[in-house]
């Protein structure tokens, strides 16, 4: 049986213009037609979903979040002392949000072994959930950054253990620790590292925030840097040269600088966070590496505290107020297909076009003139299934 969503705005997801009075015929968990409502065919007894004065999307990817911690607690805390059954309560739950938001795919970087759980679970269709890409445990050096939620190691056949280890809980990407307040791993650690996971076909990436770390970590050859920091000319040509992605996550520092004190945190942790987001060398660098070639994609470390699972809204709006992109179609491509190149599917799913799963969106109203719009979910189909709305 074909579903059709008729009338209104269609947006690919790639970066093209939208499509007008658009149609998109779903048949099975596949995109079967997509364009002008007019020179688009579907069965007589297809479904028809009038969508004027809607918009059709791709449903987004949130490529950096954190399902087992809930964006109000103290994260250390909620990794040392909540239970299994208390972080898979907290696991259920941001999945049903991350949906809610729109979100059909999130790539969670790791709270101890919770999103390995999270994924067995939805393959066997035990909870409701977006397509799930996990790294299992992130790796750190003992006593690195957050090791209270990593695997800690040391040494270039502990590290390559760690990750053969977390292949083998079914993780599809390998999150490292690159750098807290200063750099961490040898540089033989880092290459061992890659190596590792690119011999297994998984991609590896690091959480990496100031200039020496990101440029030994895309020198190491990760396939991505989850934050980002200052950069010189050298790393952001160094990036886009070997394809090297930059994943945002601009929210937690924003958001918790802007009202953290509402919401409980320390004042000298707010002041702090201030500091960081009045400092823009930051924001200039990854709009000068996005300039220069760099993906650009969007995650928005849903967990961390004020970033609930379903607010990447923000992030969007973050992506146009620090200049890393240029307009709303551009931010929109980043939490699309950008990311579904990042995740190594976008030949299977990412973007509105023929023959790719059907993962969409309806919205009231015209993100591209207002994204404060994209709040405004209607319907979200997994696979061409009707899972919100």
């Amino acid at each position: 049986m074909q579903l059709v969503l008729k009338g209104g705005q269609l947006i690919v997801g790639s970066g093209v213009p939208p499509i007008q009075d658009a149609a998109l015929v779903m048949e099975d968990d596949k995109i079967r037609s997509v364009g002008k409502a007019g020179r688009v065919s579907f069965d007589q007894a297809a479904t028809v979903i009038d969508t004027s004065g809607k918009t059709i999307l791709p449903g987004f990817f949130n490529s950096h979040a954190h399902l087992g911690w809930d964006g109000k607690e103290d994260i250390r805390l909620q990794s040392m002392y909540d239970s299994t059954a208390i972080g898979t309560f907290k696991v259920a739950m941001n999945m049903r949000r991350s949906l809610e938001a729109g979100v059909t795919t999130v790539r969670d970087l790791g709270v101890h072994k919770l999103n390995l759980y999270a994924k067995e679970a939805a393959d066997k269709g035990i909870v409701l959930s977006p397509r799930l890409i996990v790294s299992g445990q992130a790796i750190a050096m003992t006593g690195g950054h957050t090791w209270w939620a990593c695997r800690e190691v040391d040494g270039v056949d502990e590290v390559r253990k760690a990750i053969r280890e977390q292949i083998k809980g079914g993780a599809d990407v390998i999150k490292v620790m690159g750098c807290g307040s200063v750099v961490e791993f040898t540089d033989e650690e880092l290459e061992a590292m890659v190596d590792e996971a690119h011999r297994a076909k998984k991609k590896i990436t690091a959480h990496a925030t100031f200039a020496e770390c990101i440029k030994r970590v895309v020198k190491a050859g990760f396939d991505s840097v989850e934050h980002a920091g200052t950069m010189d000319d050298e790393t952001c040509k160094m990036m886009a040269e070997k394809g090297t992605f930059i994943v945002t996550t601009f929210s937690p520092v924003t958001l918790q600088a802007r009202h953290g004190e509402e919401f409980g945190l320390s004042p000298t942790f707010v002041e702090r966070r201030k500091r960081q987001m009045n400092d823009t060398s930051r924001y200039e660098s990854i709009a000068k590496a996005s300039k220069a070639g760099v993906k650009i994609c969007m995650g928005t470390d849903a967990g961390s505290p004020l970033v609930p699972h379903n607010e990447i809204v923000t992030e969007l709006q973050l992506l146009l107020e620090y200049g890393i992109c240029e307009n709303a179609l551009e931010a929109i491509a980043c939490a699309t297909s950008n990311s579904a190149q990042l995740c190594g599917v976008s030949d299977t799913w990412g973007t509105l076009q023929e023959d790719l799963l059907a993962d969409v969106i309806v919205v009231d109203g015209d993100p591209l003139s207002n994204l404060e719009d994209l709040r405004k979910v209607e319907m979200v189909f997994l696979g061409g299934e009707r899972v919100i709305g």
